[in-house]
């Protein structure tokens, strides 16, 4: 709460994987989209994959792919072969006009600021 993007992807990783907190989809996918947001790339590739399995969120190729792409450049190693592994297996399903589609929601995308995440989520400060 205090906007601290790694806590809140830690945070959502626990909620995803039971370990640490009790296994929440939603819960996870809220953490993992204000990290995303914020453009914590660890969160970016988390959220993709949820939407990917529609764990959390309705399965959504779109969401997949663009949270995948802007997920994969920023990622090292096994993290980025698996980000590109998850966008290039939705694009697979998707038809032309959809992979379009994501690519330009990707292209658009820009990072929040914590302070427009609180105001749009309604959390207080912390005192």
């Amino acid at each position: 709460m205090q906007g601290d993007v790694e806590a809140q992807y830690t945070l959502g990783h626990f909620y995803n994987t039971g370990i640490g907190a009790p296994k929440d989809s939603l819960e996870a996918v809220k953490w993992f989209r204000i990290a995303a947001e914020l453009n914590y790339a660890e969160a970016q590739f988390s959220l993709g994959f949820m939407y990917d399995l529609g764990e959390g969120v309705p399965q959504d190729n779109i969401q997949a792919y663009k949270w995948s792409s802007l997920a994969a450049p920023k990622l090292k190693f096994r993290d980025r072969e698996a980000a590109v592994a998850v966008r290039d297996g939705v694009e697979s399903k998707m038809t032309v006009e959809q992979v379009n589609e994501a690519q330009r929601l990707a292209g658009e995308w820009r990072p929040k600021t914590w302070e427009v995440i609180r105001q749009e989520l309604q959390i207080s400060p912390p005192e």
